[in-house]
């Protein structure tokens, strides 16, 4: 359970709780399945706007996951899968729950560092890509561009 809390000069104020269950199944009741996490969160603040639930289903081979994101503004439903055994590539169809929209998500990490490539198209809107890439030094140099449609 977390809890963040607003220090005032008078007084101490919760602005938020979130708390997490993870549910591992024993490999005979599923088969595909393998956990399922439920991370619910609730605002103090803006309890309407931020507040909100996430529920995970890791598939057994570890490279699958269903993601449902109950937030108040945007809700979606998302499948995650890792196009090779190294988690290195990745590919995230998502739909929001409240508009149908469907958005493709790519990812691919370029090194152990932190370099990474992040796509995101909108087959209505616009095609998102930022490029991360770690220096040497400790910096990060970062790309990123829209295209509209």
């Amino acid at each position: 359970i977390l809890l963040q809390t607003i220090l005032t000069k008078r007084k101490v104020c919760l602005s938020f709780l979130r708390a997490q269950y993870n549910l591992n199944l024993p490999p005979f009741t599923a088969q595909s399945i393998s956990s399922i996490t439920i991370t619910p969160t609730y605002s103090f603040i803006n309890p309407y706007e931020q507040s909100q639930c996430t529920i995970v289903a890791k598939s057994t081979s570890g490279r699958t996951a269903s993601i449902l994101d109950l937030n108040m503004e945007a809700p979606t439903l998302s499948v995650v899968h890792a196009l090779d055994y190294r988690n290195t590539c990745t590919i995230q169809p998502e739909i929001g729950l409240l508009d149908a929209k469907i958005r493709y998500n790519f990812s691919k990490r370029l090194n152990e560092r932190g370099g990474m490539v992040k796509i995101r198209v909108d087959p209505v809107e616009a095609v998102q890509v930022t490029w991360v890439d770690e220096a040497g030094d400790g910096g990060k140099w970062v790309t990123d561009f829209r295209l509209p449609l």
